[in-house]
């Protein structure tokens, strides 16, 4: 089963911020491997290949394999629900709030 990705508005704009740092920082060609690599890990979690224990808030924790960022998200029965695009110094579950 194909899940829909559903983007909370404050992981938009985690992301949103990430790519104008990036630009910034890095050039245009590594902000566009970070864009890739973030829309490959949505299409990966969509994809229905979970297999693990949630942590105690029942979400999950996927990693970027280039960039100090992660996705955190929980599975719905037909969605996915993308809760924060957090870099990795972040304090440590700012997003329970969200949930």
């Amino acid at each position: 089963m194909l899940r829909k990705p559903v983007y909370f508005p404050e992981a938009l704009e985690e992301f949103d911020q990430a790519i104008a740092f990036g630009l910034s920082e890095w050039g245009r060609e590594l902000v566009e491997e970070l864009v890739a690599e973030f829309e490959a890990k949505v299409s990966y979690i969509c994809a229905d290949w979970v297999q693990r224990r949630p942590d105690g808030y029942g979400v999950f924790r996927i990693n970027l394999a280039k960039f100090p960022y992660h996705l955190i998200y929980r599975l719905k029965e037909d969605q996915v629900e993308i809760i924060a695009f957090s870099h990795h110094g972040k304090r440590d579950q700012y997003w329970r709030e969200r949930l």
